[in-house]
């Protein structure tokens, strides 16, 4: 995210919607998130839509090894759009 747009609550409104949207349409009911340890706006966002950390993880990529958080939300419990504030 370009960092004029950043502190504003563009990703977490956009991530509800999409959580939202996959709580009307997908038969799916669990949706996961693995964003880097180090990257604590991310992080922040999972939290705030309501994911439950369940610990950290390495996770091969490219040529490295990236530690990453494993975020895990149950979309019949939540109301993402009131969760987030949006």
């Amino acid at each position: 995210m370009l960092p004029e747009a950043q502190g504003r609550g563009v990703a977490v409104a956009g991530a509800a919607a999409a959580l939202d949207d996959a709580r009307r349409r997908s038969e799916r009911r669990r949706v996961l998130a693995f964003p880097s340890l180090t990257n604590a706006a991310s992080n922040a966002v999972c939290a705030r839509l309501g994911f439950v950390c369940l610990g950290e993880e390495e996770f091969p990529y490219r040529e490295t090894v990236l530690r990453v958080a494993i975020w895990s939300l149950d979309l019949d419990d939540v109301d993402h759009v009131e969760r987030a504030g949006v």
